[in-house]
């Protein structure tokens, strides 16, 4: 059942892929615009490191405090 599956779902990924005529091919980015605000890269600039090497130093960062960058602010106001 679950190769089934698997295959019904890439079948229809494909169908829906090549019914799609107003695609846009956009190079590859890593997204490190999103880290900026993440409390492990204040603490950890990128400092020259390439993007692959920044985010796998920031996903260790984000492991090793793993409290401090999963915690939710108190909300006020309630």
């Amino acid at each position: 059942m679950r190769k089934l599956y698997a295959r019904w779902m890439y079948d229809w990924e494909d169908r829906l892929c090549s019914r799609a005529t107003d695609r846009k091919v956009r190079p590859f980015e890593w997204g490190l615009e999103w880290t900026k605000d993440w409390p492990v890269s204040r603490e950890n600039p990128q400092n020259g490191h390439d993007a692959h090497a920044y985010l796998s130093l920031l996903n260790r960062a984000a492991l090793e405090s793993s409290d401090q960058f999963f915690c939710v602010p108190a909300a006020d106001g309630f």
